[in-house]
């Protein structure tokens, strides 16, 4: 391949952004170490690429926060559900044990409710986990774009 300017030259670079061939001469080295023919498009494009990285970094970061705060809200709704749940079960199997034979039904459906409300809740505790973990990705993810943005 030929420089693009100097014909009679051999091409030692091709432009990042047009492609085109560069000989020494012609060579333009961007910060981090890509080479550009010169022309203003193409340093445009350039720094319009050197912005992407920052954009998907600020992109996973405000996912990871999303993602952190939705667990934190599971969190809490779980175990709000779970302490008085599991009271009102032993509260009302107590009373079933006391009198078994004079027991309700109602007493039976609420023993049912209160057992619903505790895997309800062991549910949404284990959502949550899985929520951390996606958090968790994102974060990472966040965090590799600032690396390989800081080596750049």
């Amino acid at each position: 391949m030929r420089c693009h300017q100097h014909l009679d030259s051999e091409a030692v670079a091709a432009c990042v952004a047009c492609g085109r061939g560069l000989c020494r001469d012609c060579q333009r080295p961007t910060l981090d170490q890509r080479m550009l023919c010169g022309l203003p498009q193409c340093g445009e494009y350039v720094k319009r690429q050197a912005a992407v990285p920052f954009i998907v970094r600020q992109d996973c970061a405000n996912k990871a926060t999303h993602y952190q705060t939705l667990a934190a809200v599971l969190r809490a709704m779980s175990l709000i559900l779970i302490i008085p749940s599991t009271l009102f079960v032993l509260i009302v199997v107590v009373s079933i044990g006391r009198s078994p034979l004079s027991a309700s039904a109602d007493l039976f459906a609420l023993a049912v409710l209160g057992t619903m409300l505790i895997l309800i809740a062991g549910l949404g505790w284990r959502f949550q986990k899985r929520i951390s973990l996606l958090q968790k990705n994102w974060q990472d993810l966040s965090s590799e774009f600032g690396r390989s943005d800081d080596r750049g």
